[in-house]
């Protein structure tokens, strides 16, 4: 939201706080604005994370069936194994 205010009133100053000179911007509320951004910081590293392990998790699954070859040459399904006499 403070990105798009930024971009609104053309104005990077927005980003940190919407009041000229830090008007009104009290040690309590840089210290919530703070706590604030570490947390949402920290909320992207887990959810980079997650996905980096779902991406890995998603790679080693194959779709569709393996096919190998059996002794006598024919290829038969990984799921399937040929019969032996």
């Amino acid at each position: 939201m403070r990105t798009r205010m930024a971009e609104l009133f053309n104005d990077e100053s927005c980003i940190r706080w919407w009041l000229p000179n830090d008007e009104g911007f009290t040690p309590l509320l840089q210290n919530i604005r703070a706590i604030a951004d570490e947390r949402n910081a920290m909320a992207l590293s887990t959810q980079r994370e997650s996905l980096q392990q779902i991406q890995q998790n998603f790679a080693r699954m194959q779709v569709g069936e393996e096919h190998t070859k059996g002794d006598d040459g024919a290829q038969t399904s990984a799921e399937t194994k040929p019969s032996v006499s």
